[in-house]
């Protein structure tokens, strides 16, 4: 029997299993006269995978765009582990579902050597993402090249900003000098738009430098539900230059050592809830207003919990059991320091049900 000709009949119309299959784009099956991804861990993918890109999306030089976006088909990477020895590029894409088996069972490995493109050896780039959903993979390096970066948020040509309205879903970036950078002028591009991602449950570890960067003075609005950054040796969620924001970090594990800032705020302020760390210092605030609730700081002695700015930051129904508070107008409420002299010289705090040795 050909399992091809089989029919499936909704209402009165019958389509093929052949037909159904072809709307969803496996990396594995083969696309225009390349063969497909082997995922073994030993053959090279690139081909194959941004094959299937295009195939899904349309041509690098010629995108389906937002015009376009009903041409779109899901890209899905079933279990494996795909070696790539070029980094892999998308293109103005908008209303896109990329898609693998789970973060523990997908992996894109990066095997080549160093290819300094926008700035750094990628693994992916995506040149303007709108409105898609990316999940279920692990992006990681298996080679040393220089300037290896998981992902970057860049422009594509024509486009003018680097995406936004995206959702990422149960993904893994490991090893290298960055994570995920939105809106790095010495990449891709300063763009006008890097804004409204949510990362629900993704996780960074092993990296030289930042984990998640915001660069761009418009990559606003990103939020963190849950996940995890580990090992990250330098700060590991930093927003910077002026108006790039992260307001709401929920339920997020850190442990980032002792030489290091969790959570590193420059821009516009926000809110951090349910949050556990085991690094030496959590939260560093320049000049923006923070609210701290239900948060667990277990870090090294002599650490930070929460250095202020210059804007009130308030603080209830936390813990820290050797991080201190520095800075000015700090309101302190329902909470527990493990140690006596938890206030610096400088800090300025107004407290109420305060806990302490």
């Amino acid at each position: 029997m050909d399992y091809a000709d089989l029919k499936y009949t909704v209402g009165t119309a019958s389509r093929s299993f052949a037909v159904r299959a072809a709307e969803c784009v496996n990396v594995k099956e083969g696309w225009r006269g390349v063969p497909g991804a082997v995922g073994d861990g030993i053959a090279d993918d690139f081909d194959a995978i941004q094959s299937a890109i295009e195939h899904a999306f349309g041509d690098l030089d010629d995108p389906h765009r937002e015009v376009g976006k009903l041409l779109n088909k899901p890209l899905y990477f079933p279990s494996g582990i795909y070696n790539i020895s070029e980094q892999i590029e998308f293109r103005d894409i908008f209303g896109a579902k990329i898609f693998g088996n789970g973060s523990g069972s997908t992996h894109i490995v990066y095997t080549g050597g160093t290819n300094i493109q926008g700035g750094a050896t990628h693994i992916f780039v995506f040149r303007t993402l709108r409105y898609s959903t990316v999940s279920g993979m692990t992006l990681r390096f298996g080679s040393s090249p220089t300037d290896p970066l998981c992902a970057q948020f860049g422009m594509a040509p024509g486009v003018g900003n680097d995406g936004n309205a995206n959702i990422f879903i149960d993904m893994a970036f490991e090893d290298g000098r960055f994570g995920v950078l939105v809106g790095w002028p010495g990449g891709y591009g300063h763009g006008s738009l890097g804004s409204e991602f949510t990362w629900v449950n993704c996780h960074w570890k092993n990296f030289e430098t930042y984990g998640l960067k915001l660069f761009s003075q418009n990559a606003l609005n990103h939020v963190l539900l849950g996940g995890s950054f580990v090992n990250c040796a330098g700060i590991a969620a930093h927003s910077t230059q002026g108006g790039a924001s992260m307001p709401t970090i929920i339920g997020t594990y850190f442990d980032n050592g002792v030489n290091t800032n969790d959570i590193y705020d420059t821009a516009d302020g926000g809110s951090r809830f349910g949050c556990y760390s085991k690094s030496k210092n959590f939260l560093t605030v320049a000049d923006a207003q923070q609210l701290l609730a239900g948060c667990y700081h277990n870090g090294a002695a002599g650490g930070t919990f929460l250095h202020n700015g210059t804007f009130p930051s308030f603080t209830e129904a936390c813990r820290s059991t050797n991080g201190i508070i520095s800075g000015p107008k700090t309101y302190v409420k329902g909470s527990t320091f493990g140690v006596s002299t938890y206030l610096d010289a400088v800090a300025t705090a107004y407290l109420d049900d305060v806990v302490v040795p």
